[in-house]
């Protein structure tokens, strides 16, 4: 398999939105390969490549966050060694490092699977589907680590902030009371709060309040998203802000991981680092024993001009036919 070719494909169909396209170059790819399938139908499809039993899993998810703009590159444009494209390094690359050691595995006759889903970036569900059927000795999640083992996986707390007021004409506004200042302490407590990479960090993702400029709005929606690491509770979290809004909901939450790469892993790649961000480890390992590596800076998720270097990809390769041969 040639990565470049392969990973170029790969990012120049948008799988942002639309799964069917990424699903059916899979089936094509893995028929190419000779190694047989599964798909699992749904809003968010799912397939289960195997090849043998009880082998290593490879975990990867084809979606991707849409393409964005302020891009100065074309989708699968190649230039000195690196491979752009949104999903290049999110989680596309990783998933044809897998695909390339897997060429190899099936040489050695080494048995593996390879799980991929299409709901990463939103409820995760194809990975809670798959975690359930896959039988291996160890998983592997792909995601882009710099080629690290994380030992750490940040946890995510999502929550709807409401803040009601009292609409009224704007000619009369002291008849209301206008909801978006109500809301005003709750954006200054998020903008002066003192984010740590390695700790936790909150962030303002959206504010939706009013209807008309010539209507006082009786009504602010707001949503924060926290990241914190294993060693704070979801309970901790709460007690650090104080909103102090109407109507606070929890919309998602994801429990943060430790994860410990058996010493044999160790002794391929000893380097280990933290995952800022939730990846499908938080499903698949209370089936079965995880870890996260996998090529690509993990800072290009989501940026413009997203790119990752094919000598990533080969190495990140090599690794997993390594992990492999030691997890048998």
């Amino acid at each position: 398999m040639d990565p470049e070719h392969t990973l170029v494909e790969m990012v120049e169909i948008n799988s942002a939105d639309e799964k069917t396209e990424i699903i059916s170059y899979m089936e094509d790819l893995f028929d190419e390969m000779g190694i047989s399938y599964r798909v699992f139908d749904g809003e968010s499809p799912s397939m289960l490549a195997e090849h043998g039993k009880n082998g290593i899993v490879f975990s990867g998810h084809l979606d991707t966050v849409p393409v964005g703009e302020h891009w100065t590159v074309a989708q699968g444009s190649v230039a000195d060694g690196r491979i752009y494209g949104r999903g290049a390094c999110d989680m596309k690359g990783g998933i044809v490092a897998s695909l390339c050691a897997a060429e190899r595995l099936m040489d050695e006759e080494i048995p593996f699977s390879i799980a991929l889903t299409t709901d990463e970036e939103t409820v995760m569900k194809g990975a809670e589907t798959l975690s359930k059927k896959v039988q291996g000795n160890y998983c592997v999640v792909c995601e882009p680590t710099d080629l690290r083992f994380s030992t750490e996986e940040k946890g995510i707390l999502q929550i709807l902030l409401r803040y009601y007021g009292r609409s009224a004409h704007s000619a009369m506004l002291w008849r209301g009371e206008n909801a978006i200042f109500r809301a005003l302490e709750a954006v200054r407590e998020v903008q002066s709060f003192e984010n740590d990479p390695n700790g936790v960090t909150v962030n303002l993702g959206t504010i939706r309040g009013g209807k008309k400029p010539n209507v006082v709005p009786d009504r602010v929606d707001m949503e924060i998203d926290i990241r914190f690491p294993p060693r704070y509770s979801c309970e901790e979290i709460r007690t650090i802000f104080s909103f102090k809004a109407d109507h606070e909901e929890v919309t998602h939450y994801l429990k943060p991981l430790v994860l410990t790469p058996p010493e044999e892993f160790l002794e391929i790649v000893p380097e280990t680092t933290m995952s800022h961000f939730a990846t499908e480890a938080v499903r698949f390992h209370t089936h079965i024993p995880t870890v996260i590596l996998g090529p690509g800076d993990p800072y290009m998720a989501h940026q413009a001009d997203e790119y990752i270097l094919k000598r990533d990809i080969e190495t990140a390769a090599r690794i997993y036919e390594k992990l492999a041969t030691v997890s048998r």
